[in-house]
């Protein structure tokens, strides 16, 4: 099974995610509204999280495996219903508070909306790494 399709979907969603939340965190540092600990410390760590993601990614491009088939599939070769759930759900969860978070910074002009938007891009984006590596899995196991 060649994973060059799923590993290269990874690397560009990791890489997606670090300028977005280096100008969320941009946003928070510039605005002398507020003081929020909390606002900088999830935008912080979901920067830094991309980051290894995205090294994480370089490192194994050329790798032919994922620690993420034990997650995704049961020992029998069939889609783990639960993660698969949990993560429509995650993703759910991710698309809203995505939206609040832009509700919140264009709407109501509140710094809150900055930590919403970037936990909702960071959950949105490994959802989307999630499913993409089920779809690359299914389809290569049919075309053989």
């Amino acid at each position: 099974m060649s994973l060059r399709i799923y590993r290269i979907i990874s690397l560009i969603f990791s890489l997606l995610q670090i300028p977005v939340h280096a100008f969320l965190l941009y946003l928070n540092l510039t605005n002398q509204e507020t003081d929020s600990l909390i606002v900088l410390a999830s935008t912080l760590i979901c920067l830094l999280l991309s980051i290894i993601e995205t090294f994480v990614s370089i490192k194994t491009i050329k790798n032919n495996n994922s620690a993420l088939y034990n997650l995704a599939f049961e020992r029998d070769g069939k889609i783990n219903k639960f993660a698969f759930y949990v993560s429509l759900v995650l993703g759910v969860i991710g698309l809203a508070l995505l939206i609040f978070g832009i509700y919140y910074l264009i709407i109501l002009n509140y710094l809150l909306g900055v930590c919403f938007t970037s936990i909702g891009i960071f959950i949105l984006f490994n959802i989307i790494i999630y499913l993409s590596y089920i779809i690359v899995v299914i389809k290569t196991r049919y075309i053989r």
